[in-house]
């Protein structure tokens, strides 16, 4: 009767791929672009956040327009999602077209 190999410890551990890019040989560039995206997002909210707080707390005033807080926290992260998805858009233009076989 064969005996199983022992199993390994934590099967379900994610293992860093390095140079892998999978099966073409090529990365994800949407993939990578989308995930830079959201970390400046984060990191635009994040930091127009602190600045806006400490300015409360400094000068001892909010500010009066609810309208700007809005558009300086969501306004540029969108402009710069909306400018990289048409640079995606238009490299993807230069890609030669897949011929049939005939």
């Amino acid at each position: 009767m064969p005996v199983d190999p022992p199993s390994p410890k934590y099967p379900r551990s994610r293992q860093l791929r390095g140079a892998n890019h999978g099966a073409s040989g090529q990365p994800n560039w949407v993939r990578g672009l989308y995930r830079l995206w959201i970390l400046a997002t984060i990191a635009w909210i994040l930091g127009w956040g602190v600045y806006l707080s400490i300015y409360t707390l400094r000068f001892g005033e909010a500010t009066n327009d609810l309208l700007k807080i809005p558009v300086i926290l969501i306004a540029p992260p969108m402009a710069l999602l909306a400018f990289g998805r048409a640079i995606l858009w238009a490299f993807r233009g230069f890609v030669p077209d897949e011929k049939s076989p005939d």
